[in-house]
């Protein structure tokens, strides 16, 4: 699927989906989110993610790949990835029959993101997956871990 890159090694282990990034109007949320903006009304954002190509940013068909360090975006055109977003970073995922949404950051710069695909179920699932076993991980070491809020729609 992707081609050759050393930079790539740590994205393969995960499923890939086809998405169209879904645009909301606003630019960012801040500390102040009290849960009054519909999940329509998501957009993305460069938040606390690490770009890597920037002139990416622009395209909204992509391909979103969810393995157990990072939920990453990557043009399916130029194979570059657009944006990635470490689970620790994940504060609150859902997803409704036609869409897959989150939000990464930290509680005071935060960014969302809503990808109209047909899989929002299964990604959600395989989301969920992850930080499961990385709350039992951490259970097992006797650390206390935040879990996000997973949001069936």
């Amino acid at each position: 699927m992707l081609r050759s890159n050393k930079k790539l090694y740590n994205y393969f282990g995960g499923a890939w989906y086809r998405g169209v990034r879904i645009q909301g109007d606003g630019d960012g949320v801040g500390a102040g989110m009290n849960g009054k903006k519909g999940m329509g009304d998501y957009h993305s954002g460069g938040g606390n993610s690490n770009s890597i190509v920037k002139a990416d940013r622009n395209t909204n068909d992509l391909l979103v790949g969810i393995n157990e360090h990072a939920i990453t975006f990557v043009n399916p055109i130029t194979q570059n990835v657009v944006e990635r977003y470490q689970m620790e970073e994940i504060l609150t995922f859902g997803y409704r029959s036609n869409a897959f949404l989150f939000v990464a950051g930290t509680l005071m710069t935060q960014s969302k993101m809503q990808i109209a695909t047909m899989h929002g179920k299964a990604m959600n699932r395989l989301v969920r997956t992850h930080i499961d076993l990385r709350v039992r991980d951490a259970e097992k070491k006797g650390q206390k871990v935040n879990v996000p809020v997973a949001n069936g729609m």
